[in-house]
């Protein structure tokens, strides 16, 4: 059966680590090499001379920093988190590039993208809580323990930082 999402590829395959092929790798190293893009983001911002957030720069360096630990061990969760991460960025460039095409009247959506990424942080909250996904190495420099929870902590603040940001853009 040749699956279409990630998420049904998840679903029917047993989780064993044997999942992991150079396909799926393929798609693990993407997402974690376009994080290091994401970091790109931040300095645009910056040289416009735009208001930078402490969610922008702080998401993408820990997004950067725990895809890189957690690829090789816990590739399933990262698979997880790039799966949602594509699809929403999909919406969010798209959104940013109607913008900039100057269709203002597309900013009245941009909470429905911000509620995405809010519910995304949540359901990567989700997946470290209850550490349903068992690791499938173990590396000498990182321990198991420290990876979840840095993940679990990372999300954790994720979720603070776009729900506020939800709430912020609510108010206006």
């Amino acid at each position: 059966m040749e699956e279409t999402s990630t998420i049904n590829y998840l679903l029917y395959n047993k989780y064993d680590c044997s999942f992991v092929d150079d396909k799926i790798m393929f798609w693990i190293n993407l997402f974690c090499y376009s994080k290091i893009f994401e970091l790109l983001d931040t300095v645009f911002i910056v040289l416009r001379s735009k208001k930078l957030l402490l969610l922008q720069y702080y998401h993408h360096l820990l997004t950067l920093m725990l895809c890189f630990f957690g690829m090789k061990l816990m590739p399933k969760q990262i698979l997880v988190a790039s799966d949602m991460n594509f699809k929403i960025h999909f919406w969010m460039y798209g959104y940013l590039f109607l913008d900039s095409l100057g269709l203002h009247q597309i900013r009245k959506y941009d909470i429905y993208i911000t509620f995405l990424q809010t519910l995304q942080m949540f359901v990567g909250l989700y997946i470290y809580f209850t550490q349903v996904m068992k690791p499938c190495l173990i590396d000498d420099t990182i321990s198991e323990n420290f990876l979840l929870n840095f993940g679990f902590f990372t999300y954790l603040s994720y979720a603070i930082l776009f729900t506020m940001l939800l709430i912020e853009k609510r108010i206006r």
